[in-house]
């Protein structure tokens, strides 16, 4: 099985939209590391927790779908959560939220209410919460950047953090732009 997560900005297709938890507490921890490792940071996705890519494409968004989105936030409470440990997956580095089920629960949600937009296009049988910190090309490369990150972050980490709003990022010709966001309960 495939292991492979990344930010919901890797793979830049003409116009795409994603909804994403932004996590600006660690900005300062992740931002040199994104700025240098994902393609994302450079076109304009801040840190974040992905909950639901791809999302519809832009031109299908319409005020059903941005009434359907208010409602799911303003059900949704605001959560606190920390980002305590450096993980991988194949061809990924990022950080793990504790506790993780509420962004399990939000993105199960958000795919109850979209159905025709699963986590990731269907790709993975568990998707599993993380803010990606650097994308690599796997192998040592992978290994000996996963090791300068934990190194760089142990002494900062956890990092305490709070979900506060749910945000719709669109993509046109590569570049991230911040849509709308939706405040949690």
């Amino acid at each position: 099985a495939r292991t492979r997560r990344t930010s919901a900005a890797t793979d830049i297709k003409m116009s795409q939209s994603a909804l994403v938890v932004e996590v600006a507490a660690a900005e300062s921890l992740v931002g040199h590391w994104r700025r240098r490792h994902d393609v994302a940071a450079g076109r304009g996705m801040p840190a974040h927790i992905t909950v639901l890519f791809p999302f519809r494409a832009p031109a299908a968004i319409a005020q059903a779908e941005l009434q359907s989105l208010t409602t799911v936030a303003a059900h949704t409470p605001r959560h606190r959560f920390a980002l305590g440990a450096v993980d991988a997956f194949e061809e990924a580095v990022f950080l793990r939220p504790f506790p993780d089920e509420w962004f399990r629960q939000l993105t199960g949600q958000l795919f109850a209410t979209f159905p025709d937009c699963p986590p990731y296009g269907g790709m993975y049988p568990d998707v599993v919460p993380h803010l990606t910190v650097a994308q690599t090309a796997g192998g040592e490369a992978h290994a000996a950047l996963r090791l300068a990150i934990e190194s760089a972050m142990s002494s900062a980490l956890p990092i305490a953090c709070e979900a506060t709003a749910l945000s719709l990022y669109i993509s046109d010709n590569g570049q991230w732009n911040l849509a709308q966001r939706f405040p949690f309960a």
